[in-house]
């Protein structure tokens, strides 16, 4: 059966959201005409990358992506492949590079992600979950040869193809196009498009995909093919078998975008990615470089955006960042490596794009700081800056109407007699003004409402709490419902009396809450740690404050806790540290009490056990060896040697041999420490906030995720 017939023959009921994406990507060129359904779709969608997990697992967390708004999953490639060698010292699919971009059989679907079969049930599941599926395609190369990896692939290793179907090996050289396109990505084997036997295999490739029911196709390393390929033919051949069609165009440069998506296709924005990660979404950084910035303000329709994904780490702000693109136009992307599946943040914006947002984006105010712009029923403001922003604008909603927050950051504004309103923004926060959620819309479930029960109780309920504060601070409550901010910068308390704060809720069904220490007038800055709490304890004991504040001056640690929680303290050597991250409160924790070599290290709720103790002991020159208490022999290890140099490089325990990726600085800065790879020069992060988020050693950029407060034990 060629694909073309499976796909004539399926439902075509589930894939409105991809086929108009494509649809809108051939209106830019000029080759079709627009449906209306197609111009709503792309203001509602969003896909998650879906990487470095097997088809199985995938398969049984589609029901939570679905839950959590999105529209689409993107998967990595399904053919068999060459593995990486340090990727095969894991079973864990914990690792931040990708796995199956060296192909060798296209025509074997059965891989380290599972087999085809399995490949089959998650796309058969995606579809009973209103999900579509955008298939990875590797067409631009064939495995690489040489020592590095797991094994030597000759060409005799690799069916259906001979050293006369590449192209000559050379090494690229970048102010060459023709280089770009003809030479080998590093040291990968170059297919020759030209060839009319290698496109027939790169069409039964795709037919392949097809074949299995996928909806849309990422064409990898575009831009290491010629565009008249995809112009004549891989277009062509997506357009044939219905499927959706975005090319990796990995260039910051806007005009080499726009070149790609001339051939009738979607591109990845790097463009927009390269501006926010350097321009914008840092501290220091500039939202006026956003003003025009990217293929989204020159074809949303053509454009896919993202704030990292396998290959780019995020921004700084990438909070900010995904705030952005997830309410501005073009197609959002959530890489699952940052971002869990049931991230509040994103869930509660995803629904707000569904049920808010849509149509083009009105910009109503910009400066270095704060950035407005209104799209839909929705007025969004960011501010990266690290003060409150109030600032009047002109708005489409009309005299004298009120608008509430539907982030729960901010309290409700009504519009003066000229349709200006007043909005306001907590230092690096967003909110989005709508008569949508003036009633109590908007939450993460997308349900309409904080539990969706839509009862009219009134009886309410009060949280109350004694927390220690510093000079012009506030206690702010935040938790799972959207009144609560849904974990977000939280609703100031009152403080009737000594360290007792209180709020008053209207919510009465169930929901977990904790607290937030921050400036009055503004947010919640520093977490709670411990447990959340839950709303049938609206009065328990304080879990302390990840940075050890114990009250007084507004210090670090504000008194006499023992704790060694920054702020110019000294790590003794042979001492014993529990090891909190600012960003969060969670512990550096060896995952699953493991023994073993490369036992993931992640991130999760302090519970006192001897896989969140760690030993710091001097190695010399002020490095020490950070040695987990639950086993000898074992320390704090950068994956990959002491040449893994690079950002996103894992962090996991392995025996102690002395070398420099083994021994770490412990370097005091304002609210804790930083620790720093003796071999790289960079940080240990917490690449989230959630129980088991994994850490990575990163460059230093002052984020609280790369914080961490020592607490002797």
């Amino acid at each position: 059966m060629s694909g073309k017939d499976h796909i004539s023959s399926k439902s075509q009921t589930r894939r409105n959201v991809l086929k108009g994406l494509g649809a809108l990507g051939a209106v830019a060129v000029g080759s079709s005409s627009l449906s209306g359904s197609a111009s709503a779709a792309i203001g509602d969608s969003a896909v998650y990358q879906y990487y470095h997990t097997d088809w199985s697992t995938i398969t049984n967390n589609l029901s939570a992506v679905a839950d959590a708004g999105y529209d689409a999953i993107q998967v990595p490639p399904a053919q068999f492949s060459r593995l990486y060698e340090y990727e095969r010292d894991s079973d864990q699919f914990v690792y931040h590079q990708p796995l199956g971009y060296q192909p060798i059989d296209f025509t074997n679907f059965d891989s380290v992600f599972g087999t085809e079969a399995e490949y089959q049930a998650m796309v058969d599941e995606a579809h009973n979950q209103g999900l579509d599926v955008i298939a990875d395609a590797v067409m631009n190369h064939l495995a690489a040869g040489g020592d590095y990896f797991d094994r030597q692939v000759s060409m005799d290793d690799i069916p259906r193809f001979s050293s006369q179907d590449l192209h000559p090996s050379c090494s690229i050289n970048y102010n060459d196009p023709e280089s770009v396109e003809d030479c080998w990505l590093v040291g990968l084997r170059d297919l020759d498009q030209s060839s009319s036997y290698v496109r027939g295999e790169l069409y039964n490739y795709l037919a392949k995909y097809a074949n299995l029911g996928v909806d849309g196709v990422r064409f990898d390393a575009a831009k290491h093919m010629p565009e008249w390929f995809f112009r004549d033919y891989a277009n062509q051949w997506a357009d044939e078998f219905g499927l959706y069609k975005v090319g990796e165009v990995l260039d910051g440069d806007l005009s080499v975008n726009q070149s790609y998506a001339n051939t009738g296709m979607s591109v990845t924005d790097y463009a927009l990615y390269f501006t926010m990660r350097e321009n914008v979404f840092h501290s220091g950084g500039d939202m006026n470089a956003l003003e025009g910035a990217g293929m989204v303000n020159q074809s949303a329709t053509q454009a896919m955006t993202f704030v990292s994904n396998h290959d780019q780490g995020p921004p700084e702000y990438e909070r900010l960042a995904y705030a952005y693109i997830l309410t501005y136009e073009g197609y959002p992307r959530v890489y699952n490596h940052r971002r869990a599946i049931d991230d509040s943040d994103i869930s509660n914006l995803l629904w707000i794009r569904r049920n808010v947002l849509s149509g083009t984006a009105t910009t109503r105010h910009v400066d270095s700081d704060l950035y407005v712009f209104e799209r839909g029923d929705g007025l969004v403001a960011i501010n990266i800056g690290s003060s409150s922003r109030s600032q009047w604008v002109q708005t489409g909603f009309g005299a004298n109407t009120e608008l509430a927050d539907c982030t729960g950051t901010v309290g409700n504004a009504t519009t003066n007699g000229d349709g200006y309103v007043q909005v306001s923004v907590p230092a690096q926060e967003y909110v989005v003004l709508s008569t949508a959620c003036v009633d109590g819309g908007g939450g993460d479930d997308g349900s309409g409402g904080d539990d969706g029960s839509g009862g009219d109780d009134t009886t309410g309920t009060t949280l109350q709490i004694q927390a220690p504060t510093g000079s012009g601070e506030s206690v702010y409550f935040t938790g799972s419902t959207s009144t609560l901010t849904n974990w977000g910068g939280g609703i100031e308390g009152t403080n009737p009396s000594g360290d007792t704060w209180e709020v008053s809720l209207a919510d009465t069904g169930s929901f977990e809450w904790k607290v937030r220490r921050g400036p009055s007038g503004g947010a919640g800055e520093v977490w709670e740690s411990g447990d959340n709490h839950t709303s049938d304890n609206p009065s328990p004991s304080f879990n302390g404050w990840s940075d050890g504040f114990t009250g007084g001056s507004g210090g670090d640690d504000g008194g006499d806790s023992g704790g060694d929680s920054g702020g110019g303290t000294t790590v003794q050597d042979g001492a014993t540290y529990a090891i909190q991250n600012v960003a969060s409160g969670k512990a550096l924790d060896v995952s699953g009490v493991s023994t073993d070599n490369g036992a993931n290290v992640h991130v999760w709720d302090y519970l006192e056990g001897d896989n969140q103790h760690w030993t710091a002991e001097a190695t010399g020159d002020g490095y020490y060896r950070l040695t987990p208490n639950h086993t000898s022999g074992k320390c704090l290890d950068v994956s990959g040697g002491t040449s893994a140099t690079q950002d996103g490089a894992n962090v996991h325990q392995w025996d102690y041999f002395g070398n420099a990726n083994q021994q770490w600085s412990i370097e005091s800065v304002d609210g804790g420490f930083l620790l720093r790879a003796r071999h790289s020069d960079k940080v240990a992060e917490a690449m989230g906030t959630a129980n088991g988020d994994t850490v990575q050693q990163q460059s230093e950029h002052g984020g609280d995720s790369q914080v961490w407060t020592l607490t002797q034990i």
